[in-house]
């Protein structure tokens, strides 16, 4: 009795699309789930931490607000995510979706904008063996989840593409210097010239694809002859922006 794929918490319909091997099973095991939306008295996390540990093959878990209700306790979500290291390393949880999320409380409520993480992939808090690109939205500003996860998942992190919040630029871009070396295909957005520079100059050995976009009026040109001394040997493509320029 295998639940694959789960789109959602907040709409039972979302259930029945997801890939069931016995959707009676289900039923029974995750009644609660099954049978009501998520409001926030419900102990989301309690929930969302319980299924993660008895379904011994869930790759796919989605979770989607797009609810005008008082929102369940994301923050907590996100941290079970991130504490239950000693789950997620005997599963084979490997594509962890986050959608439209309009409330953090760790965030003020005049926030207008959506703040989304859309793609994380990963088999394990601690370090990566087949899974290996992280795709974090523009809009997401949840800084402290964004470390953490740079922090835990740097091992075999190989890909990532990253378009930094300028609020939170300068710290999600140290951490990358400090613990994700070994990337060799990199999107990072919203850079400036100075932080370009010291990609080369941190020994990204492994890059073979970087691609970059910075403030406007900056000259490409000029930023390639300051970078041209420590370019690593494994380096094969650099963009800027969306165009190739070598």
């Amino acid at each position: 009795m295998i639940l694959n794929n789960l789109q959602s918490f907040l709409k039972t319909q979302d259930l029945y699309s997801s890939s069931l091997v016995n959707r009676i099973w289900c039923k029974v095991t995750i009644s609660l789930l099954w049978e009501l939306p998520f409001v926030q008295e419900y102990l989301v996390v309690q929930i969302l931490a319980e299924l993660i540990s008895v379904q011994k093959l869930l790759e796919n878990l989605s979770i989607v607000d797009k609810s005008s209700r008082d929102p369940p306790d994301y923050d907590s979500i996100f941290w079970a995510i991130i504490v239950k290291k000693e789950t997620l390393k005997i599963r084979r949880l490997e594509s962890l979706n986050f959608y439209h999320f309009k409330y953090f409380k760790w965030k003020s409520p005049s926030i207008g904008q959506f703040i989304s993480l859309q793609k994380l992939y990963i088999e394990d808090c601690s370090e990566l063996h087949r899974s290996d690109c992280l795709f974090l939205a523009s809009s997401f500003t949840h800084l402290k989840f964004i470390v953490k996860i740079l922090e835990t998942a740097n091992i075999n992190l190989r890909n990532i593409r990253l378009q930094i919040h300028p609020t939170s630029s300068f710290v999600i871009f140290s951490v990358i210097l400090s613990y994700c070396i070994k990337i060799t295909n990199s999107t990072l957005l919203n850079l400036s010239s100075e932080q370009v520079i010291a990609i080369f100059n941190n020994n990204f050995n492994k890059l073979r694809i970087f691609s970059f976009g910075c403030g406007k009026g900056l000259e490409a040109n000029r930023l390639l002859y300051q970078m041209a001394e420590n370019v690593p040997e494994s380096l094969k493509i650099i963009w800027e922006h969306l165009v190739m320029i070598i």
